[in-house]
């Protein structure tokens, strides 16, 4: 028949052969003649309706849009074609939604659906989506990312209503419900706590003693939205020293030699001398990745047998190794060659090394350089990856270097190769068949090129049949070194080729710049595939559509210049639609879409805060322990203007924030990091019946604290080492931007990391956010480091040790000690020794815990004098608050239990026999008297409590228990009120969970 009048149609295709196999194609066509592009945002829509034939928008044009919840928006376009409304917020953008215009069979007929968006979706363009919609932001943090069973732990968060990076304060008198959950997800801390009117809360709580190791979760709910963060319980040794690995240069040539520094230094400050190094270098492929807009290949592409498994994960493999000692100034110095061999790509060295000092603790870093093939990279992009045999087919070619910057004038010698695989199928020992294949590749065609001075080229390419080809550029650089790189493209023919079909819809957009202030304007390059005038719809995206208008485009190169405003933080989007109609150049209607992304710069939501110590550190000033800190806080906004805010402060030891990485984002990330695109974009030409229809006909023809002390004149014996020094969430600022804050530090001697995060949130302005960082150093001339186990049996022999160092710039008579009351001392407790300025020495005392050691607990002390000059200290590796080191004994588990009845009040003798040949020094005897065997039970009922999260397995192994104590308890007639309210509550909660 003739054409199809206007509307919806249904097709299936199919063939005798694959009907057998169940192969049918179906396919939902839209014969129109309006094109309907549908944006979908969380609060809005847009509809642009343009004529297939001209590509012109289509003004007057009656839309019905329908979504969730029957959400219904009549309205009719504008002079750009264009129909915009708004409707109540959505949880998520995969809510369904369709406009449509006029009705079937009138040539106003059209309609475009969420879900016609295959080959156009952020993924499809390498962008972050954001489609679930959160209404609230929740920021919560800790004051570190690691603790110890037993420490307190401290949290602050700050709530905002959000609305596309936009926030509004929490209504006064608000609270926040705060859970923490160990790791296996029993309840340890529940508490409501209120808002402030800058909207923060804070709290903390104390992890118990014996509290399990593994991974927390502080969760936070706020209305219906929760959110939280995580830290870690560990039983963990502060480090003393750290380690940086800094190679001379980050990227290097191939065949170049690598200087890497490894630099250790003590927290309290010095160097770590004489320490043994070992260091490793590994390899592993590295992938040239320049910021440049578009799909490009920048290596060889045309091997398929590269891959190999990796020696270590994430690092590839061992290729050198070596040791070495650090000097006076606790650096090492070695060199490697950067030979990366016949490696088919360029090679990431990653530079391992790991210090061991006096005391056998040992730390280990890494770094990493970049060793390049060749002074610079030959990128291919071919301009239509399924192309058609016998006609022209085009590859650019890009020539940069390690920056992605342009290499100019660079002479290439470009090639066209067929690829065929050569399949043979072969038959194992045991009879079973299966495929093998190798590869052959025959030059086509060769040419040569020399990219301009922007570093770019264009050659082209005529297929002569059908397959499989591969393109390849190759050039050297001034060093003799010979540079590869391939792409691929798929071209059809009038013979059977199997390959995957890419959908060909989309361009990439090319901003001037990755990153822009508000004020600044950024051009934005549209590389248009059409020949003459197209009609381009322009929106400015995020989670709103920000901007949008239409206009028409005369070339293919055309640039638009957008005007960057502070609302665009802290990034943006830009789409554009292009409408090509019918004319010489087009036999049928055709569309384009593109994206771009860059990053605004949030600084007019950004708060500047400075924190000023009392002493001059960058002078090497420093503080002692016990010594009071004074902190002078300013906080000021863009303009420099001071700002009422409230700042949260925290002050960890920095060697226990080496142990784990950061567990929550920085304040201004929190807020003002980037976003993914949250507007869903659909066409109906991806389902056009005539788009399809021409690819049919083209393929037809073959297209397609301690006490004070005297004792050898130290002042206080060190034993206080929190690793917290303090918390203060909530200092506020005054109308001057200014606030006071001191605190005093605790014993240990160490590198003090200040952290401070400020909020603040003028009348009728955005949220201002902002963080800052200081150190602060906390020594003494004269030091101890204690070298101890973490605990004792008795009969153990052990040799502790003391590490004094000497920071001054003279030598040190210096007389060290041990007091260990109870540890029988095998040489003499005081020793005295000389130490070299800016030197250390190590001096050992063998001790014994002997088998009738009375108590549990070992109090040791350290000490050391001379020159004036003093230290005390506790081991940092006992256990607070004393920092003792607990003595065990070995011991097992052993119950007995007997029964008996008086008949009348009295007394009687039960006696109790030891094994003959039990060591009275080792464990306990306990003796415990019940007045009945049911009372006997009741120690062992909470092992039948119900934890949050349990499966019907798991409930009913405690239901059963928990109904035959009740009634035991009724049928003896024991009088027991807590506990048979704590059992009905037990026995009801469980049937709740079951009916559940």
């Amino acid at each position: 028949g003739g054409p199809l009048p206007p509307g919806v149609y249904f097709l299936e295709v199919s063939a005798p052969e694959t009907r057998r196999q169940g192969m049918v194609n179906r396919h939902i066509l839209v014969v129109s003649r309006i094109h309907l592009t549908l944006k979908v945002a969380s609060r809005e829509a847009l509809v642009w309706a343009t004529d297939l034939a001209t590509g012109r928008p289509v003004p007057n044009l009656p839309v019905t849009l329908y979504g969730p919840k029957n959400f219904t928006a009549r309205g009719t376009t504008d002079a750009d074609g264009v129909f915009r409304t708004g409707f109540p917020p959505l949880e998520d953008l995969w809510k369904t939604f369709l406009a449509y215009s006029g009705a079937p069979g009138e040539p106003t007929f059209s309609v475009v659906h969420s879900d016609w968006y295959s080959g156009i979706g952020p993924w499809d363009f390498n962008l972050t989506s954001e489609f679930y919609v959160r209404p609230y932001r929740i920021h919560v943090y800790t004051d570190r990312p690691i603790y110890r069973p037993g420490q307190p732990v401290y949290f602050r968060g700050v709530v905002r209503a959000e609305d596309d990076a936009r926030y509004t304060l929490p209504s006064a008198g608000e609270t926040v419900s705060v859970t923490v959950r160990d790791d296996q997800g029993a309840e340890i801390y529940q508490e409501t706590l209120p808002l402030s009117d800058l909207g923060t809360f804070n709290g903390q709580f104390t992890l118990a003693p014996e509290a399990g190791l593994g991974y927390y979760y502080i969760e936070v709910a706020y209305r219906k939205q929760t959110d939280g963060v995580g830290f870690q319980v560990a039983m963990y040794r502060r480090p003393e020293f750290q380690v940086t690995v800094t190679p001379e240069k980050d990227q290097v040539l191939a065949g170049d030699r690598i200087n890497v520094a490894v630099q250790a230094t003590y927290f309290f400050g010095g160097p770590v001398a004489g320490a043994t190094v070992r260091w490793t270098l590994m390899t592993q492929d590295a992938w040239f990745r320049p910021d440049v807009p578009g799909w490009w290949d920048w290596t060889d592409t045309s091997r398929w047998d590269w891959w190999a498994p990796q020696e270590v994960p994430g690092y590839g493999r061992v290729i050198a190794d070596g040791t070495g000692t650090t000097d006076e100034q606790g650096r090492f110095v070695f060199t490697v060659p950067a030979e990366i061999g016949d490696a088919l790509f360029s090679q990431q060295f990653t530079l391992e090394a790991t210090v061991t000092d006096v005391t056998d603790q040992s730390v280990s870093n890494r770094a990493q350089v970049l060793v390049h093939k060749g002074l610079f990279y030959i990128g291919l992009r071919v301009q239509q990856y399924v192309g058609v045999e016998g006609e022209e087919q085009s590859v650019d070619i890009r020539t940069v270097d390690w920056e992605g910057d342009p290499v100019a004038r660079v002479p290439l010698t470009v090639t066209l190769n067929r690829r065929e695989w050569l399949n043979v199928q072969e038959e194992d020992e045991y009879g079973n068949l299966y495929w093998t294949w190798t590869v052959s590749d025959t030059v086509v065609a060769t040419t040569t090129v020399t990219t301009d001075n922007r570093g770019e080229a264009t050659v082209s390419f005529v297929p002569p049949s059908g397959g499989s080809y591969i393109i390849k550029a190759e050039g050297t650089d001034a060093k003799g070194n010979r540079i590869l790189s391939a792409t691929w493209l798929w071209v059809s023919g009038r013979e059977y080729v199997s390959w995957r079909q890419e959908n060909n819809d989309r361009i990439y957009l090319i901003a001037d710049q990755r990153e822009y202030r508000p004020g600044e304007t950024a051009k934005i390059l549209i590389p248009s595939p059409f020949q003459g005038r197209v009609t381009a719809l322009v929106t400015v995206e995020r989670g709103h559509i920000l901007r949008h208008w239409v206009q028409t485009l005369e070339g293919n190169a055309e640039t638009i210049d957008l005007p960057i405003t502070a609302e665009m933080a802290p990034n943006a989007f830009v789409s554009v639609v292009l409408v090509k109609g019918v004319d010489e150049t087009s036999p049928v209607p055709a569309y384009r879409l593109g994206y771009v992304s860059f990053a605004v710069s949030p600084e007019k939501q950004e708060l500047t805060v400075r924190i000023t110590p009392d002493r001059d550190i960058t002078k090497g000033e420093h503080y002692g322990p016990r010594e009071t800190v004074n902190l002078n806080i300013e906080v000021t906004d863009a303009e420099g203007k001071p700002v009422e805010a409230e700042v949260g402060l925290a002050v960890v030891d920095k060697s226990v924030l080496t142990l784990a990485p950061p567990n929550a984002p920085s304040i201004v990330e929190a807020f003002y990091g980037r976003r993914g695109l949250g507007v869903r974009t659909a066409d109906n030409l991806s389902i056009s019946v005539d788009r399809i229809s021409v690819r049919i006909a083209k393929e037809a023809k073959g297209g397609g604290g301690g006490a004070e002390m005297a004792v050898m004149g130290a002042e206080f014996i060190r034993q206080e080492f929190p690793d917290t020094a303090f918390w203060a969430p909530s200092v506020r600022t005054d109308a001057r931007g200014r606030a006071t804050v001191s605190f005093k530090l605790p014993d240990q001697l160490t590198t003090w990391h200040i952290e401070a995060r400020a909020v603040g949130q003028p009348q009728g302005l955005p949220l201002l956010v902002g963080q800052t960082e200081l150190e602060i150093l906390s020594t003494k001339d004269l030091l101890v480091r204690p070298v101890t186990p973490r605990f004792f049996v008795v009969g153990d022999r052990a040799d502790l040790a003391a590490v004094v160092h000497n920071n001054t710039d003279r030598s040190l008579e210096v007389e060290v000690s041990l007091e260990a009351p109870g540890l029988r001392m095998l040489g003499e407790p005081r020793q005295r020794v000389t130490i070299p300025a800016k030197g250390k020495v190590r001096v050992e005392w063998p001790v014994e815990v002997p088998r009738d050691f009375a108590g549990d607990r070992a109090d040791l002390v350290f000490r050391a004098q001379g020159g004036g000059l003093s230290d005390a200290t506790k081991p940092p590796a006992g256990l607070p608050p004393d920092q003792y080191l607990p003595v065990y004994r070995y011991s097992a588990l052993e119950i007995v239990g007997t029964a008996g009845q008086l008949a009348e009040a009295g007394s009687t003798l039960e006696a109790i026999v030891l094994p003959p040949t039990i060591d009275t020094t080792q464990g306990d005897l306990t003796i415990k008297l019940e007045p009945s065997l049911a009372a006997g039970m009741t120690g062992g009922l909470t092992y039948l409590e119900h934890f949050p999260y349990e499966c019907t397995e798991q409930l009913v192994s405690k239901f059963l228990p928990n109904v035959l104590t009740y009634r035991a308890l009724k049928e003896v007639g024991l009088a027991k009120p807590e506990l048979e309210a704590k059992l009905r509550e037990l026995v009801s909660g469980a049937i709740q969970k079951l009916y559940q």
